[in-house]
């Protein structure tokens, strides 16, 4: 039986079922308290209008399966910690959210047709689809590029001889 959802370029259904789980364990280790995630939204100025106020470090430790909107910003979080205090690639984190964006595809049969799919504000005020489609996801890969950029930048030229 097909996949109801192909995988991204470059990798198959294991690959991005691997990467995908990995992250439980970055989204525990990551946030231990509310300063964890405190320091990563002011280092990135990363942020959701999906994520409520009350949210706490309990929330984000659950990642993409957090409730009430939080899934999305903990994921993007998550991703600015790698770029940042992991010093992964823009690509190498943009491929765990093309991980996680088809994974959750196809743990929900999706196939990106229905508008259901992407993340978004439901007629209840309630924050659903896949959020590895946010707005707050995209902002976190283009700072993985930035960051991997400035890096590049910032490097000495090596000496003449």
């Amino acid at each position: 039986m097909p996949l109801p959802v192909k995988p991204p370029r470059g990798m198959d259904h294991a690959d991005c079922v691997y990467l995908s789980s990995t992250l439980f364990a970055h989204f525990r280790e990551v946030f231990k308290t509310q300063a964890d995630i405190d320091r990563l939204r002011a280092s990135s100025s990363l942020w959701s209008p999906a994520t409520p106020h009350w949210a706490t470090v309990e929330h984000f430790r659950r990642g993409v399966y957090a409730n009430w909107g939080i899934a999305a910003e903990a994921l993007a979080l998550l991703l600015y910690h790698f770029a940042f205090d992991k010093h992964m690639s823009g690509k190498e984190v943009e491929k765990y959210r093309d991980a996680v964006k088809y994974t959750h595809s196809w743990l929900n049969d999706d196939n990106f047709q229905d508008s259901n799919e992407i993340w978004h504000q439901s007629a209840d005020d309630d924050w659903e689809g896949n959020p590895a489609t946010a707005i707050v996801v995209t902002r976190a890969v283009q700072l993985a590029y930035d960051l991997e950029k400035s890096r590049h930048d910032s490097k000495p030229a090596p000496a003449a001889t």
